[in-house]
């Protein structure tokens, strides 16, 4: 069976959850360098769920203005992938600043291949739809 769109919104919600976690404990990450990395790890990670939540929310119909919504909804769906893209370069950045377990990153960067997955197919389900109403 196809993923569902909420199948993606737990997945990246999961991802925002996991990172949160992880750079939350000072054991993972040393408080000093908090700023030089954990900061943009905890915001990208929400930001992806955030642009997948707002993507889901736009609903395209065939009413006036649908093709503008249909943009909005595509390039939201473009941001939280490219956030991805962005979330496991800087997971690579903190396993080597942050020395983590080789496990631990396996594990978060398989959360993130997992959801970008699942976006690219959304996107791509959304951008094969007829363009006309």
């Amino acid at each position: 069976r196809k993923p569902s769109r909420l199948e993606v919104l737990l997945r990246t919600r999961d991802l925002a959850v996991y990172t949160c976690h992880i750079a939350s404990n000072p054991k993972n990450f040393d408080p000093k360098y908090w700023d030089a990395l954990g900061d943009d790890l905890v915001r990208t990670a929400k930001d992806i769920h955030a642009d997948t939540w707002m993507a889901n929310e736009v609903r395209v119909g065939t009413d006036d203005g649908w093709q503008e919504r249909r943009a909005r909804r595509l390039g939201l769906q473009a941001r939280a992938i490219e956030g991805c893209g962005r979330m496991i370069a800087l997971i690579a950045l903190a396993q080597g600043l942050y020395h983590l377990d080789t496990k631990r990153v396996r594990h978060w960067a398989r959360l993130v291949v997992d959801a970008r997955r699942l976006l690219r197919a959304w996107r791509e389900s959304d951008a094969r739809r007829p363009t006309c109403p």
